[in-house]
């Protein structure tokens, strides 16, 4: 597939034609090639005191696993999902 910046509706058709398994290791890659940009966000918020727990890697590295044919603890995977959803740090105050 070749597709040209913007084309988001033939790379949906795309993902919507993979098994469910390829489509969330298409995510994961996602994630996995912005990650560095979050690891300088979260360095530069670390340098205001902020001692969070690098959520997103520990949560990112489940999926893998899970991806390896780890089985899933629904529990872990949704307490992962509310940890992420509210780590990021505050700097609106």
């Amino acid at each position: 597939m070749n597709l040209k910046y913007g084309e988001f509706d033939i790379l949906e058709r795309e993902l919507e034609a993979l098994p469910p398994m390829h489509r969330v290791a298409f995510a994961a890659a996602c994630c996995e090639r912005l990650y560095p940009h979050y690891d300088i966000y979260l360095r530069a918020a670390r340098e205001d005191d902020w001692d969070g727990e690098d959520l997103f890697r520990v949560a990112l590295d489940e999926i893998w696993q899970f991806l390896a044919g780890k089985k899933v603890d629904v529990a872990r995977s949704r307490q992962l999902y509310s940890d992420c959803d509210q780590s990021y740090p505050d700097h609106e105050t």
